[in-house]
């Protein structure tokens, strides 16, 4: 199906309406397409090149919230008039630690201005996780932070790849990140994907630790490992979207790393499995 029909359909869903609410950080009762973001790393190939049209598309495939990955040559203030009048909203954004460290002033202030609810550290440098002390520190590190970040009305968060559930000296360096931070300080961003690959089950987690997955990335694998438009893979959806309350979840966020050629036929993809299975 090429991308005009992939819009029609798409278009067609969101034509018949999606209940929006402001969600508590206890969870969803349920989860449903009003939840359902795009990481914007996805459209990276393009956005830049066409950052209004690139928006546009997402508005029209039925997507309303979006996570931020850079503002694509536009101020903060410039980029929320820009959602404000395709009528987007910015749920989250990805920020290097680096940048927190340098200027945690500076990168808060600019979610906030974009009217960010989260701000997430999507992953750590090799000398940061090194051995377990060397995780223990971070965990500090995310406090401290999720402390400055409650003076924006932020919530910090941290979104893993597989390398957080390779043990070492025993340990899960993840479990070690979920013990050592405060659950009102720091949220996770658990990428479903990422934790398959790694062997680890999503809903063991959400039973461990419940209500500290604010944001899932929505991604799939194919049983080769490889990434996958969400709903073509082999990672059960419907049954771990049963677990959205369990987990805390408030916003599900879209992403593919690789999308291949045309990244908006990839969303839309996705988006239509998950009209399917939340509609």
């Amino acid at each position: 199906m090429d991308r005009r029909s992939f819009l029609q359909r798409t278009g067609a869903v969101l034509a018949g309406g999606m209940a929006w609410s402001r969600i508590g950080y206890a969870g969803v009762a349920r989860a449903d397409l009003s939840n359902i973001g795009v990481q914007l790393y996805t459209l990276r190939s393009i956005i830049g090149d066409d950052v209004v049209g690139t928006l546009e598309d997402i508005y029209r495939i039925g997507y309303r919230n979006l996570e931020f990955a850079g503002y694509y040559g536009h101020s903060p203030l410039e980029m929320k008039q820009i959602i404000d009048d395709i009528g987007l909203h910015a749920r989250s954004g990805h920020f290097g630690l680096n940048d927190f460290q340098e200027d945690a002033d500076a990168v808060l202030e600019g979610a906030a201005t974009l009217g960010m609810e989260y701000a997430i550290v999507p992953s750590l440098p090799g000398s940061m996780r090194s051995d377990i002390d060397a995780y223990k520190s971070v965990a500090q590190t995310f406090n401290e932070l999720g402390e400055k970040a409650r003076e924006y009305d932020i919530q910090f968060g941290y979104h893993n790849h597989s390398f957080e559930f390779e043990e070492i000296d025993g340990q899960i360096p993840y479990d070690v990140l979920l013990d050592e931070t405060d659950d009102d300080l720091v949220a996770m961003e658990l990428d479903l994907a990422w934790i398959v690959n790694a062997g680890h089950d999503p809903l063991a987690y959400f039973n461990r630790n419940p209500g500290r997955f604010h944001l899932w990335h929505v991604k799939d694998l194919t049983t080769d490992g490889e990434l996958a438009n969400v709903g073509s893979g082999r990672i059960d959806f419907p049954t771990i979207f049963d677990h959205a309350d369990q987990s805390g979840l408030r916003y599900g966020i879209v992403e593919h790393d690789r999308p291949g050629r045309d990244p908006v036929a990839a969303i839309a993809n996705s988006f239509m499995y998950l009209s399917d299975i939340l509609g």
